[in-house]
């Protein structure tokens, strides 16, 4: 909401699409799947560069932006979506505004009367809001992850059924809960951590999973655990944090056979970090090599790719 001109705005890994102009709203209805996780990227400052557009305030952009900002959102099935009107069925209208102070999307949700204004809209059956002059194009989920069909690949296969069933089907509540997100229009920002950060990291990481209240900020940067890793070949396994921790853990004996005398000392880390970090849950694994690739690539966060 209330997003100034050149905003440029990216669902689901789907073609970037910038604004003329400035607008009160953009709605985005008919999202498939509902039951799955998406993902809205903001980004500012852009220029123009194609005149090509579904829809006369937007056009296709291939900048990137200076202010990258991810809006995540999973919406759970529910009996509510189906036996009750959709406009009021619980997660399902989740509505943020852009702050021209920071000039990024904020973290709060609309107040009350803002929304009944945006549900009026998309339910004709409501009463009118007095203030009916809301400039708020609504556009399909699928016009808007759509590439043009000369950058389509020849695959049979559609963007939106490709996102849900092989890029986000891992990513669940129980994972999402554990980075300290709701899964409910959160914002997220790339990660602030740099080389030399591990400790900060891990104690920021164990912080969260242990539900310890986290510093309030507006975005959440997204911390991963540290993997730890066996390099016999450099020789460098203390100067690395999650090794080094992980290695003080281990009886003087084990430390030795793991470091000079086991056959697959990788078969050995991938069994720790599977009990002792996801709780032997393999889901929640592929589930955080799925979420930090997604990251990278809509978001432009270094330190996902890095996990990743």
């Amino acid at each position: 909401m209330d997003l100034p001109e050149q905003t440029t705005i990216a669902l689901d890994s789907g073609p970037s699409n910038t604004l003329r102009k400035s607008l009160d709203a953009i709605i985005v209805r008919d999202i498939v799947p509902v039951n799955r996780f998406h993902f809205l990227v903001v980004r500012g400052g852009l220029q123009k560069t194609d005149s090509s557009s579904y829809h006369s305030s937007v056009v296709r952009s291939q900048s990137v932006g200076l202010h990258n900002v991810g809006i995540l959102v999973l919406i759970e099935s529910s009996t509510d979506m189906i036996q009750t009107n959709i406009c009021d069925s619980p997660g399902w209208l989740i509505a943020r505004k852009f702050d021209p102070y920071t000039e990024e999307v904020s973290s709060l949700a609309p107040n009350d009367v803002t929304m009944e204004r945006i549900r009026s809209i998309l339910d004709p059956t409501r009463q009118p809001h007095k203030q009916d002059n809301l400039k708020a194009p609504i556009i399909n989920y699928k016009s808007l992850v759509e590439y043009p069909e000369s950058e389509r690949e020849d695959n049979g296969l559609e963007l939106d059924m490709i996102w849900s069933d092989s890029l986000t089907h891992y990513i669940t509540p129980e994972l999402l809960s554990r980075h300290g997100l709701t899964g409910h229009g959160d914002k997220v920002v790339p990660s602030y951590f740099t080389a030399g950060d591990e400790e900060d990291m891990l104690k920021t990481y164990n912080a969260v999973v242990d539900n310890k209240e986290r510093a309030l900020v507006d975005g959440i940067s997204i911390v991963y655990p540290l993997i730890p890793t066996i390099d016999r070949k450099k020789n460098n396994n203390q100067k690395h944090t999650a090794t080094r921790e992980y290695l003080k853990s281990l009886s003087p004996d084990r430390r030795t056979q793991l470091l000079f005398f086991e056959e697959n000392p990788g078969l050995n880390i991938f069994r720790h970090v599977l009990d002792d970090v996801y709780d032997g849950k393999w889901t929640l694994l592929l589930g955080d090599v799925q979420l930090s690739f997604i990251l990278f690539l809509c978001l432009g966060c270094f330190q996902s790719f890095e996990f990743w």
